[in-house]
């Protein structure tokens, strides 16, 4: 199934996409991902309104401003070794994590208006992003897949002067409304575990990034009982697996995104994101 946050009539709403409509679904976001953990193929209650795809925006599948997104850098061996040492990084014994806050991410189909300003070195990164459905503390990886309710497309732009300009990662991983996020919560029953999903990125048509998402170093039971020991895990809380390589800023010569520029980030079985620069 595919869980939707979209808006339709000016007010926000949840629900499910099939065939080109949406069913609007009882209880709030994190109630209906709750439903899901663990690959549990559930049919949830509705509120009766269908809504025509067309005339709905989809928003950011994220619960609400509060959570940040839980990130994992340098987690596949290609992008650690072009982007390892531009970065100071070294081949990571234990998961590099790092946070996104949510006003960093954008809705599936937004306009990116990344300001010149700020920085002129914005550089993308497909990923695979988990979606926690049950919450929980300590979880032993085992017991990981339990606590998934699926996954979707993240785009976690990065402006990397800041990036290397500064000690920690958080100011170049945070520009306002810099990385789009979604289009739909694809339901883990949906998906074999772990998955193993070819992930791609294209700028104005033109590949960069390819890769598969069984080729983590930390596998998501890792990364997640990882941080589980330190943080109380939420419904709808958001882990983003990594970048595979191709990104921007380790080419020869570097590119950048500049203004007209269209992103297209898919992952296969899940869906895509296309944002054009601005």
């Amino acid at each position: 199934m595919r869980l939707v946050r979209f808006s339709a009539d000016g007010a926000a709403r949840v629900g499910a996409l099939a065939h080109g409509s949406i069913t609007e679904l009882a209880g709030t976001w994190t109630d209906v991902l709750e439903q899901f953990s663990g690959g549990t193929a559930v049919r949830p209650a509705t509120t009766g309104p269908f809504w025509t795809a067309a005339d709905c925006t989809l928003r950011a599948p994220l619960p609400n401003a509060s959570r940040p997104i839980f990130c994992m850098g340098m987690n596949y061996v290609d992008h650690e070794a072009e982007a390892g040492q531009p970065l100071g990084a070294v081949a990571p014994a234990k998961p590099v994590v790092f946070v996104k806050q949510a006003e960093a991410m954008a809705d599936p189909d937004e306009v990116l208006h990344l300001d010149g300003r700020l920085s002129e070195e914005f550089d993308w990164e497909v990923e695979l992003a988990v979606i926690i459905g049950r919450p929980g503390r300590d979880i032993a990886p085992e017991r990981v897949r339990d606590h998934i309710a699926g996954y979707t497309v993240l785009n976690d732009v990065t402006a990397r002067d800041l990036q290397r300009g500064h000690v920690q990662w958080f100011i170049g991983k945070n520009i306002h409304r810099s990385s789009p996020i979604g289009p739909w919560v694809t339901t883990a029953d949906e998906i074999a575990y772990p998955p193993d999903l070819a992930l791609t990125l294209t700028v104005n048509g033109v590949e960069k990034q390819r890769a598969r998402t069984s080729e983590l170093i930390f596998d998501i039971d890792t990364f997640v009982s990882t941080l589980s020991r330190y943080v109380e895990l939420q419904s709808g809380d958001v882990f983003a697996t990594g970048t595979p390589a191709g990104v921007g800023f380790t080419r020869t010569p570097p590119e950048f995104l500049r203004s007209g520029d269209l992103m297209v980030a898919e992952i296969e079985s899940i869906g895509r994101i296309e944002n054009r620069v601005a």
